[in-house]
């Protein structure tokens, strides 16, 4: 089964604001505001790859980081799930934010859901 492709795909958002909105509570910054839903503080940045892409599965991370350090072109616009396949492994990817979005949302604290989360998808291997 493969869920990685040589070139990157066509931009396409894949984490949905609930996840970016849960986030937001349990750090306590609030609610985000229609207005301010671009706005991304600096400590969301690198959130994607600690909450989710390092708890993929086995080598997923490596493998994604391989392909983001062999891309020729600029990569200022590319993103790691670009690299996934349409078939499996944007797939995979959603249903593994949707299994993180449902960890936030059973937590009421960041502390909380961190302890959750390591429970239930640990990370496979070092960040």
């Amino acid at each position: 089964m493969e869920i990685l492709q040589s070139t990157p795909r066509r931009w396409e958002k894949m984490f949905p604001d609930e996840f970016y909105d849960q986030v937001w509570r349990l750090k306590g910054w609030g609610t985000r505001s229609k207005r301010r839903r671009n706005y991304f503080p600096p400590d969301l940045k690198g959130l994607g790859v600690v909450l989710v892409y390092s708890r993929m599965g086995p080598g997923i991370m490596k493998a994604l980081e391989r392909k983001m350090d062999s891309y020729p072109g600029p990569m200022k616009n590319v993103k790691r799930h670009q690299f996934l396949t349409l078939e499996n492994g944007v797939p995979l990817l959603r249903a593994h934010i949707d299994h993180v979005i449902e960890i936030m949302q059973s937590s009421s604290t960041w502390e909380d859901f961190m302890i959750r989360l390591d429970s239930v998808l640990p990370v496979n291997g070092p960040l």
